[in-house]
């Protein structure tokens, strides 16, 4: 019974947290909230798979139990592509490279073993159960999904957790305009590939038979990892620009209609509209209101400003949170809410960015 209770926490949370990625996706268009909610749901759906499994048995017969399991291999197999992409997706860099037509090569093998899983299901509707062909293909597929199981999904973790190292490695090494202000993305990034490679190493040594009987305890840890991830997911996380990237979308110029067209919508949204007090705006987000892409964005906002898209932004919240101070009839607001009024998110947040750019915080700069 404990099993099936934790299962159906792990199914809860992970449904919960997509539904709430999804949603923030929509809001702000961040790329990583999208990748993080197919990341979630492909958990939850695992975490079904073994709920189901609990109730019905592993050699169960009925159609829909049959069917999910020939699901569920291709669904173990979107995960640790999705782990890269979710690391990749932080970097301004590589924002236009992130459609799933551009990146299909990453879930070549969990196509393709969906499509070779749907067509024996499909045959197998044509094959007395006692027959010879249908022992031989049943024979096939078991041995080629268990041995997706235990080698390739394997093999295919290490790989894609070495390119995600790599990765991690590449934007903490380089320079990073701000350190301070994405010290916490880069943070958080390490903690999500630990605690991955934490529950991957976990979930293999609980499989040896010695420790069948304890592994409610590897149920716990990961209703722990999936409630972290969730809790932590939801946040915002700044992303990740450093001179290299500033300096690649100085590589190309914008004509003068594009400029021109970007000048016009990013005054009407920016200057006068104050698009910048949203709390989720991203540069995603602004460029798709804006009519443009990403690219263009950045190279325009580092063009006309010399600054990065999180330093605009921040820069325009400290002006309006300055103006807000300045008037002596918004003394009956706190300091948190003058930061809410101004777009940040926190008090922390709207202190460290305000000190930073005016040398004093907001409390000092009210009483001065």
């Amino acid at each position: 019974m404990a099993k099936q209770i934790l299962l159906l926490l792990i199914i809860f949370l992970c449904v919960f947290g997509a539904f709430a990625l999804f949603g923030k996706f929509k809001r702000n268009r961040k790329v990583n909230s999208a990748i993080l909610g197919f990341f979630c749901s492909c958990l939850g759906y695992v975490a079904f798979f073994e709920l189901v499994i609990s109730f019905f048995g592993r050699e169960n017969n009925q159609f829909f139990v049959v069917l999910m399991s020939y699901v569920f291999y291709p669904v173990l197999l979107l995960i640790s592509p999705l782990i890269y992409l979710f690391v990749k997706s932080f970097s301004l860099n590589h924002q236009e490279d992130l459609s799933f037509l551009q990146n299909i090569k990453h879930f070549i093998l969990p196509i393709s073993l969906l499509v070779v899983n749907i067509f024996a299901f499909i045959a197998f509707q044509n094959f007395e159960p006692q027959s010879q062909n249908f022992k031989l293909l049943n024979d096939i597929i078991t041995y080629l999904n268990f041995g997706i199981f235990f080698i390739v999904f394997l093999l295919q973790n290490i790989f894609y957790l070495i390119f995600s190292w790599i990765e991690f490695f590449n934007h903490r090494q380089e320079y990073q305009i701000h350190k301070e202000s994405t010290i916490r993305t880069l943070n958080w990034i390490k903690y999500f590939i630990w605690g991955y490679c934490i529950i991957l190493v976990l979930m293999y040594i609980f499989k040896l038979q010695f420790l069948a009987e304890y592994k409610i305890v590897f149920r716990i840890l990961l209703v722990a990892y999936i409630f972290t991830l969730v809790y932590f997911g939801l946040r915002d996380y700044d992303e990740l620009q450093s001179e290299n990237d500033m300096n690649e979308s100085n590589k190309f110029e914008l004509d003068d209609a594009v400029i021109q067209k970007i000048q016009k919508a990013f005054q009407t949204e920016v200057i006068e509209n104050k698009i910048y007090l949203n709390k989720d705006i991203s540069l995603q987000l602004l460029a798709q209101t804006l009519n443009t892409n990403t690219k263009y964005l950045s190279k325009f906002i580092n063009r006309e400003y010399n600054m990065s898209f999180i330093h605009l932004i921040n820069s325009l919240r400290v002006e309006e949170a300055k103006t807000i101070l300045m008037d002596p009839t918004n003394k009956k607001y706190t300091i948190e809410s003058i930061g809410a009024m101004s777009g940040f998110n926190s008090k922390s947040s709207f202190n460290a960015t305000f000190k930073k750019i005016v040398s004093m915080t907001p409390s000092e700069y009210r009483e001065s």
